[in-house]
């Protein structure tokens, strides 16, 4: 007992380690926390569901893709809801999902820990807690977000029923397939690879496979499912596009392999930064000489660590490794217009196991230098992350928003609806109208964020009375136009107009 006491004891000392680490550049400069377009989009269809749906028609607020089918399914909406019931502000928001992220690296740490070792559990830890493009998107109420977390619980329990075949792991794992497919479509891959494993697995241990845990598994995914079923009963047309798709661009493997190498080794920030890219490299001297050199340790890693799972024919190892290479496939598969980095999140848990297993093999066949690549991929990235938030909150916005595949920081939104409210107050307006729209300067013309923050921040509605004043925010520089004098947070652009 005193033995495991202390090897508990560790575990929980080393993840409160990587978790702190993880806390804290997930709570430094929240004044970046992006919420521009998808994030008030996803967050005001929820704040609906919380006004008026029940739970059987919690499908008829989510998202309508361009080509009519849909983007995400009632999980999506489960999950952000007790957060948006709790508050509408998307900085508290995001504050209180901080609890569900930091459990994407607990199950990480602990599938490393346990099914492998301590060192694989603190490096698999520390991959997914450090990497840039986790940090980032962990801080929105964004689709892509609890993926991470749905796909880290469910290699845990796919692990979990691999040892147990015979147990409840089976049941949470077929409803873990079903909530992750709810949340990003893109997550099938994972679930066909899983599916498949299983699949070989039972075929080889027959006695091992239980019916009965089968159908409860698809019971309760039934259950999850009945807001879509009974959505698409009610409008056939949406569902015989959803089956009817075709596919509109081809992605090439090659392509997609060079995405997987660029993007998961803390590169494409181009899609991030846009047209700052190029002033943010200039401000980070050797940027791209360390990132080179992290890209080429990192294919070195998937390389090597590919071997060593194939010659382990261990179906730990090999499964992780499929995990891994998932989106090689899926993405030439399904055909994409732009590989963008969201696409690569639910790799990230199975990557941090794949090089922590990669690692660990290397430095016990040859050195313990071996253990200078994680180290010097996690210096790197920490400095990374902090470049880029400083970049983004002293940059100037010469030609408003970064990037059509970013979005613009809360802060700035929130610190222009105040100034206009200060604003109108001392010049004595009763009310105010808001417009993004150079045409209809002086209605109501919002944008997402600018909606979101008018209903649900303020709660005003769109009755005006006597003494009217009129703001334009904009995205652009726009002062000569009208030529009055602007005020500018980021790359919002705030005009009075009522003179």
């Amino acid at each position: 007992m005193e033995r495991i006491s202390r090897m508990d004891k560790k575990f929980y000392l080393n993840f409160f380690f990587v978790a702190l680490i993880y806390f804290l550049l997930r709570i430094f400069y929240p004044e970046t926390v992006e919420f521009g377009y998808d994030q008030p989009k996803t967050a005001t269809l929820i704040n609906q569901f919380l006004e008026r749906g029940t739970y059987l028609t919690s499908q008829n607020f989510t998202q309508v893709t361009i080509g009519g089918s849909i983007a995400w399914g009632p999980a999506l909406i489960f999950f952000y809801a007790p957060f948006l019931a709790i508050t509408h502000n998307p900085l508290i928001v995001s504050y209180l999902i901080l609890i569900f992220n930091i459990l994407s690296v607990f199950f990480i740490f602990y599938v490393g820990w346990k099914f492998f070792s301590p060192s694989v559990g603190i490096i698999a830890g520390l991959f997914l807690a450090i990497n840039p493009w986790w940090i980032i998107f962990s801080r929105m109420i964004y689709q892509p977000t609890p993926v991470p977390f749905f796909i880290a619980l469910s290699i845990f329990l796919f692990l979990n029923t691999v040892k147990n075949p015979k147990s409840f792991w089976f049941v949470l794992l077929l409803l873990s397939w079903g909530v992750l497919i709810q949340t990003y479509l893109i997550t099938f891959s994972f679930i066909a690879t899983s599916l498949l494993i299983l699949i070989i697995f039972f075929t080889k241990n027959k006695n091992d496979f239980s019916v009965k845990y089968l159908l409860f598994g698809l019971i309760l995914n039934t259950v999850i499912f009945l807001p879509s079923i009974f959505y698409y009963i009610n409008n056939p047309d949406i569902f015989y596009k959803f089956i009817t798709a075709t596919h509109e661009y081809k992605t090439s493997v090659i392509m997609a392999i060079k995405s997987f190498v660029e993007i998961l080794s803390g590169g494409g920030f181009e899609w991030q930064l846009g047209y700052g890219y190029e002033m943010f490299k200039k401000g980070f001297g050797g940027f791209e000489t360390f990132l080179c050199l992290v890209k080429l340790l990192m294919v070195s890693i998937l390389v090597s660590g590919s071997i060593i799972a194939i010659r382990s024919k261990n179906i730990k190892k090999i499964s992780i490794l499929l995990f891994v290479i998932a989106p090689i496939w899926a993405l030439p598969a399904i055909g994409v217009e732009h590989i963008v980095p969201r696409y690569f999140l639910y790799v990230l848990p199975s990557l941090s196991l794949f090089v922590g297993i990669t690692i660990e093999h290397l430095v016990i066949r040859f050195s313990k230098l071996f253990y200078v690549f994680p180290i010097f991929l996690f210096i790197f990235w920490i400095f990374f992350i902090f470049k880029y938030f400083i970049f983004i909150i002293s940059f100037n916005y010469p030609n408003g928003f970064l990037s059509n595949w970013s979005d613009v920081p809360y802060s700035y939104l929130d610190k222009s609806f105040k100034w206009m409210a200060n604003d109108s107050q001392k010049k004595g307006y009763n009310s105010f109208t808001v417009s993004s729209d150079l045409n209809h300067p002086k209605e109501f013309r919002f944008n997402e964020a600018q909606r979101y923050y008018w209903g649900y921040i303020l709660r005003k509605d769109e009755n005006l009375t006597d003494k009217i004043g009129h703001y334009l925010m904009y995205f652009s520089s726009v002062s000569d136009k009208h030529n009055v004098d602007s005020v500018r947070f980021g790359p919002y652009v705030i005009i009075n107009l009522s003179n």
